[in-house]
């Protein structure tokens, strides 16, 4: 076997070389042809001014402008086809109507020697309806909470209208568009630009790939303002109508307000004062109840929070005056600082009689009520009767002294009572 094999070997090489040889020959003069596909190759639609003519807008559908190509060529030639040399295109001259566009691709390089070129569909599908043109309002919309002690003072956006366009049955679906703003934990300004959302009548987002605005971003400004409780303080002028008397109470509902402002502007905010001009009580009758705006009172470059009605109701309590006639008894009445030598006594009159004094108190009713007459007690002060009379030497005789009582606070005498007293020397036993 080995014989054989080895027999005739040159000519054996010779002959497998010779083969190869006419193989690439006849490859090389007959050239095979193969195929060569190329993915998404995107269909470009000519003449789409026809449409925009007429007023309609065009939306593909279903990316029915990404075709498969597939391109046969001479294998030898096959290297130098590139992406870049295949074109498709649909002419929208040639839209049919049920709204479709016949698609042709060709390979641009006419030097390759392209036997076939072939398009995985025949046609776009198009959705076309009439364009349509909006204004719509624009509105800003915060989201988030700023810092606690802030509060935003208000927000101006750049444009409040925008104009969109595109096909009419997603134009009719917008009602607003919203420029939406985080403020979360804001403690200074907040500047930004942010894309427009759109809306449908009843709130709901829309979502809207095909339709243009004219502006495509909107500014916002945000102005984040500081806060502060402070007390209000009030006070009042004149006096009541005869026969009344304040009760002492004095109330400013609400008692306190949050007014915003530069922090630094705050800081020497410590209370809103109220002028006593603004609430008149002269001739009330009863509690008398006004209402200011305390709006006006405010230092420059503060304001209430938004929401504040700035009306403060302040009310003065007045309340009757009554009175109550007391009998004071003879005992209860004592004397003092008379001077040295001398005694006196009460000189009893006939009208007095043996009962007492009769003493009229007046206030309001509650302090009146209280008094117990047992409990009155009067003082005749000599020494300061007779400085206020300028009497340097008192001389034994009949004299009309006041009497004067400590009674509890808000009680007055009505008429001041005076009782007659018989001066005397003291007799040495």
């Amino acid at each position: 076997m080995k014989k054989k094999l080895l027999k005739n070997l040159g000519l054996k090489l010779l002959s497998i070389v010779t083969a190869i040889v006419v193989w690439f020959v006849v490859v090389m003069t007959q050239n095979p042809k193969d195929t060569k596909t190329f993915y998404d190759i995107p269909v470009k639609l000519v003449n789409v001014e026809l449409l925009e003519n007429e007023g309609k807008i065009y939306e593909v559908l279903d990316r029915t402008d990404q075709v498969r190509v597939t391109v046969e060529m001479p294998r030898n030639r096959m290297s130098e086809l590139s992406r870049e040399d295949i074109v498709a295109e649909a002419d929208i001259s040639k839209l049919t109507e049920i709204n479709t566009v016949p698609i042709s691709c060709y390979v641009m390089n006419t030097n390759l020697n392209i036997s076939d070129i072939s398009c995985n569909r025949d046609a776009v599908r198009l959705s076309v309806e009439d364009e349509m043109r909006k204004w719509v309002n624009v509105q800003y919309k915060l989201i988030g909470e700023v810092e606690e002690g802030y509060v935003v003072d208000k927000a101006v956006n750049s444009v409040t209208r925008i104009q969109v366009t595109g096909p009419k049955s997603a134009v009719e679906r917008i009602s607003s568009a919203v420029a939406e703003v985080d403020v979360t934990k804001a403690t200074s300004d907040v500047s930004v630009n942010v894309e427009p959302q759109f809306y449908d009548a009843e709130g709901n987002p829309v979502q809207l790939a095909n339709v243009s605005k004219s502006e495509e971003n909107i500014h916002v400004e945000v102005k984040i303002l500081a806060t502060k409780e402070v007390p209000l303080e009030a006070g009042f002028i004149g006096v009541p109508a005869e026969g009344y008397l304040l009760t002492g109470q004095m109330t400013v509902d609400p008692p306190t307000v949050i007014v915003a402002g530069a922090l630094g502007t705050l800081m020497g905010v410590n209370k809103i004062t109220i002028p006593q001009e603004d609430v008149d009580i002269t001739g009330a009758e009863g509690d008398y109840t006004t209402s200011v705006n305390i709006r006006k009172y405010l230092s420059d470059n503060v304001k209430l929070i938004e929401g504040s009605s700035g009306k403060v109701n302040i009310t003065v309590g007045i309340a009757p005056r009554v009175e109550r006639t007391l009998t004071v008894p003879e005992r209860s009445i004592s004397i003092r600082s008379l001077p040295e030598g001398l005694e006196a006594e009460p000189e009893v009159s006939q009208e007095q009689g043996v009962s007492g004094h009769k003493l009229t108190i007046m206030g309001l009713e509650e302090a009146v009520s209280a008094v117990s007459q047992a409990e009155v007690q009067g003082v005749i002060d000599v020494a300061a009767w007779m400085e206020e009379e300028e009497i340097s030497e008192l001389v034994p005789g009949s004299y009309r002294l006041p009497v004067s009582f400590e009674l509890p606070e808000g009680v007055t005498i009505k008429e001041e009572l005076f009782i007659r007293l018989k001066i005397m020397e003291v007799e040495e036993e």
